[in-house]
């Protein structure tokens, strides 16, 4: 479970940042270990021309703890702050985002997949089977992490409106 929490966290990062926070969950990597640092400036340095909120910070270190029984379980995850701030995009923006993101990715693989096919005539029959079932590949994973994330913010969404009702419900206080 903290392993899947893990990775969904690293999942959110690329969501919200646009770049993979690591190459490799390991010492090895640089940017793993910044992030392992007890002092994780230098990590959000690499990042500094992005804009995140400081409960964004602390919602990844905490949920990329290195020792798994450091990091934040999936209750915890759910009621952190920033879950329920509003400086996020809406269900809709984000579906919007995601859509425009898959087009230009799209294109990008129309554009190249036309200029290899000149290409391809040259290569063996093997190599030109490798190159389509990537791009196959690569198309149906971007239709997976579409639904995935639809899935997610929906999820978001409907928790937000429960903490709302509740709080309605106990006179403004959330317990």
């Amino acid at each position: 479970m903290k392993a899947d929490l893990f990775s969904s966290a690293t999942t959110l990062f690329l969501m919200v940042m646009r770049s993979p926070p690591f190459r490799r969950a390991h010492l090895k990597d640089p940017y793993f270990k910044r992030l392992c640092a007890s002092d994780r400036k230098p990590f959000w340095n690499i990042f500094k021309s992005i804009s995140s909120s400081a409960e964004f910070r602390d919602l990844f270190e905490s949920a990329t703890r290195r020792d798994p029984e450091e990091r934040l379980g999936l209750n915890h995850i759910l009621d952190h702050p920033w879950l329920s701030s509003g400086d996020k995009l809406n269900y809709e923006d984000l579906k919007h985002e995601i859509i425009k993101r898959f087009e230009v990715i799209e294109k990008a693989l129309s554009y190249k997949q036309a200029t290899s096919s000149k290409e391809m005539h040259g290569m063996d029959d093997e190599s030109s089977e490798a190159i389509e079932m990537a791009m196959k590949d690569h198309e149906e994973f971007e239709v997976l992490r579409i639904q995935a994330t639809e899935e997610i913010g929906s999820y978001i969404n409907k928790k937000i409106r429960l903490r709302r009702e509740l709080k309605k419900m106990k006179g403004g206080f959330v317990v």
